[in-house]
């Protein structure tokens, strides 16, 4: 996708590339991580919940 920056008197705003993806990448990469990670911990605690309910029962 581009924009039409013709109209623009200024050379540096009618040259300017958008870089798309990679100016919020990272920012989502974070997210993605910080996601995982949070899951990750969750399903460990359930697990060890479980565990310790069945340790109980028998």
């Amino acid at each position: 996708m581009t924009v039409d920056r013709s109209y623009s008197p200024y050379e540096s705003i009618r040259n300017y590339q958008d870089r798309g993806m990679m100016k919020w990448g990272a920012f989502a990469t974070g997210e993605l991580s910080e996601a995982q990670r949070k899951l990750r911990e969750k399903e460990e605690s359930e697990a060890r919940n479980t565990s310790k309910i069945i340790e109980y029962t028998d």
